[in-house]
């Protein structure tokens, strides 16, 4: 084990924090309203019921952006990032690794009456000795969250900031990005701020991306390196541009019932939990949490073009996008374009993860990320025809740093690819 897995290993053999069930009639304070699962003050999320055209479905109604963010330093000749060991009720051994900052407006705001966010100012108050490298806004889970997004903040800066507490410590980025392909430990929204990251400001000074010296990574960093980016990005936006403007969405808003709040046959549901923490901004909270039925699994496939290495994105229209459809992964459990699914039983697995999303709003739910590599020469016609798009390292990265251009599934997948960076 790393030196990051024996910290966080520390926190998760000594926990502080207890979830224990509770019914909806004592999980104060949240009620039904008017057909609305909601808090007296409107604050943090609601649970809302939609008619998708097929069935009433559950979504988290949150509207407020919040803000994620990793602050990164330069120690001697090593770039170093500032992680935090946060324990959420819904994740999978409880203890994360999660960005630097990870909060919502009603966390930073002091709406649940606890302790100060640190490092807030970091991230949203100017400071001569600190630059953005990224600043973007994009969804998450457009399947599961109503029009929800995040900020996603990556920050330089010439002065480290100490750790407030036990739960915060630097590490050397290259340490982290190593422990990726680690099932359970890097939580969904590091994987997204790392994604988001221009990935030639997480090697070391003086280190170019994706270095080494295997067949592999050599493939890589020519992808990365490739000078077609700049005309490759317009268009693939363009191809997304086309798609959202076919889009006539029309969902009808139903309400919410304890009878439906509770059904466990259907694909999601809502438990009520009542969770203590010594490591949280308040010792004890009660609150509903999102539930599903059986696991994701999200693949990204690598192909040739031309001899290059390039990576294929799907457009996925979902319910609850803001934009109704943007870029995600090659394929997804409800949606495997042919060309995937041929492509996916001959390549070669380059790595694999289990994954919980975002554990303060779902409760243990599970998900797979696959990276594929096929040494298929593909045409980028040929993609178009099942909504597929091919892009190298290179536009790829650019694109993950666009607000509102792609899934977080399609983020946490990426985040694989940066163990070779």
């Amino acid at each position: 084990m790393s030196d990051l897995d024996d910290w966080v290993d520390t926190f998760r053999k000594s926990p502080t924090m207890v979830v224990e069930d509770v019914d909806l009639e004592h999980c104060e304070p949240w009620s039904i309203v008017d057909g609305v699962l909601t808090r007296p003050d409107s604050r943090f999320f609601r649970v809302i019921g939609v008619d998708t055209g097929k069935r009433h479905q559950l979504f988290i109604d949150q509207p407020e952006v919040a803000v994620m963010g990793f602050a990164l330093t330069d120690l001697g000749s090593t770039r170093h990032i500032l992680v935090q060991a946060k324990d959420e009720p819904g994740n999978e051994l409880v203890t994360q690794i999660a960005p630097t900052i990870q909060a919502t407006k009603s966390n930073f705001e002091n709406a649940h009456g606890g302790t100060d966010v640190p490092y807030l100012d970091y991230f949203t108050k100017p400071s001569a000795n600190r630059r953005v490298l990224n600043d973007s806004q994009s969804s998450e889970h457009g399947e599961r969250f109503w029009k929800k997004q995040n900020r996603n903040l990556t920050v330089m800066s010439s002065e480290a900031p100490p750790p407030v507490g036990p739960r915060y410590r630097w590490f050397a980025v290259g340490e982290l990005l190593a422990s990726l392909d680690v099932d359970f430990l890097v939580n969904t929204d590091a994987r997204s701020v790392l994604s988001a990251a221009p990935w030639a400001e997480l090697c070391n000074p003086g280190q170019a991306p994706f270095a080494g010296e295997s067949e592999f990574e050599r493939l890589l960093s020519a992808s990365f390196h490739s000078a077609a980016g700049t005309a490759e990005l317009g268009d693939v936006m363009n191809h997304l541009e086309d798609a959202r403007r076919q889009v006539r969405p029309k969902p009808s808003f139903v309400p919410v019932t304890p009878d439906r709040l509770r059904d466990v046959t259907a694909k999601e549901w809502i438990r009520f939990i009542h969770a203590t923490s010594a490591s949280r901004e308040v010792s004890e909270w009660s609150q509903p949490i999102y539930e599903t039925s059986g696991a994701e699994t999200n693949t990204l496939v690598l192909a040739r073009r031309s001899g290059e290495l390039v990576v294929l994105i799907r457009l996925a229209q979902e319910l609850g996008l803001r934009t109704d459809v943007e870029w995600s992964t090659s394929s997804s459990t409800d949606n495997v374009p042919d060309l995937i699914q041929q492509m996916r039983s001959t390549g070669e697995v380059k790595s694999t993860l289990r994954q919980t999303e975002e554990g303060s709003r779902f409760f243990r739910s599970l998900g797979q990320f696959d990276v594929i590599d096929c040494d298929v020469e593909v045409v980028d016609e040929d993609l178009r025809d099942e909504g597929l798009h091919a892009v190298n390292l290179s536009t790829f990265n650019k694109l993950l740093g666009t607000s509102a251009v792609t899934t977080n599934e399609l983020r946490t997948a990426a985040s694989l690819l940066l163990q070779w960076l």
